[in-house]
């Protein structure tokens, strides 16, 4: 009796330690499945907002200069990163997902502070709360 209790114990640990594994991986893709999906709207809104200032200032471009070179910039690192994401290994490799992380929020806070002239202080803390 006392045998099959410390049987039913180890089994019951044993599915426990499962349990978490599979836990774990979950958590771990859907980490990922969410910064890459970000990754994807924020390339697809900077890529339309780079279009929407060639478009409404061809005639007189000159002005925009510092604009459209940093939404190139940062569509350009956006591109990199969601490139690196979508590698095989990526999900598991947590040195990547912090420094993908981190340059976005750079490029983006950055970018925002050259191209913008009406408060770009506020905006900034929102890329980063967000």
């Amino acid at each position: 009796m006392a045998e099959m209790d410390e049987e039913n114990i180890e089994e019951e640990e044993g599915t426990e330690l499962e349990l978490e594994a599979l836990y774990r991986r979950y958590c771990v893709r859907l980490k990922h499945a969410l910064f890459v999906s970000a990754l994807c709207v924020t390339l697809v809104c900077s890529l339309a907002l780079l279009c929407a200032v060639c478009v409404l200032h061809s005639n007189d471009i000159s002005p925009q200069v510092t604009s459209i070179a940093s939404l190139s910039v940062i569509t350009f690192v956006l591109s990199i990163v969601l490139a690196l994401a979508l590698l095989p290994a990526a999900p598991e490799w947590e040195a990547l997902a912090l420094a993908g992380s981190v340059l976005v929020t750079v490029s983006l806070g950055a970018g925002t502070l050259m191209a913008t002239r009406h408060a770009p202080l506020p905006l900034f803390a929102i890329i980063l709360v967000s």
